[in-house]
């Protein structure tokens, strides 16, 4: 999740500092994937000259998968019409042509606007098997493949030989 800031032409991601909450350009995000610093660089190509996409958006969040799938939300002050719906699709196509496998999501007080679908499917290797793991797109999640995969061995092996079922509580 990262805030847009608008700067006269200029448009970029930016950060707050925890302590001093001053604003810090984020250009690349190294701890984050391959993929969505892709997506950083791309999609603010995307919208930085587009009027449609670039008025009153303020934050862009991301969601990737270990193969490479993308789920990106535009949030907006404003209303969201036909238009933007027009020109989020020429964007999306265009990342597309760009091989970047990306559906994309506007959402603006009391709306939600999903070109295509609002979630990827992680594919997890645990124990020996592949698990399928739905990450939807403003939920709860565990974005991070390594960490969830560590997760998921460890609530199998507390639990071998048990009978019962497992239940996560947050």
């Amino acid at each position: 999740e990262f805030r847009i800031w608008h700067d006269g032409d200029d448009l970029y991601h930016i950060i707050f500092d925890q302590q001093t909450k001053s604003r810090i350009r984020v250009d690349s995000f190294p701890a984050a994937s391959e993929l969505i610093n892709q997506l950083m660089t791309a999609m603010i190509a995307g919208v930085r000259n587009n009027p449609v996409l670039r008025h009153k958006l303020f934050q862009i969040d991301y969601l990737t998968t270990l193969s490479n799938q993308a789920v990106v939300s535009l949030l907006y002050h404003k209303k969201l019409d036909d238009e933007w719906r027009q020109e989020a699709e020429a964007l999306r196509d265009a990342l597309r042509a760009q091989n970047l496998n990306v559906h994309l999501i506007g959402r603006a007080t009391k709306t939600k606007i999903e070109l295509d679908q609002d979630y990827i499917d992680e594919r997890l290797p645990v124990a020996g098997k592949e698990m399928i793991y739905r990450q939807v797109e403003n939920s709860f999640t565990q974005p991070n493949a390594a960490m969830n995969i560590q997760m998921l061995e460890w609530a199998l092996d507390v639990t071998k030989g048990s009978k019962g079922d497992l239940l996560e509580l947050y």
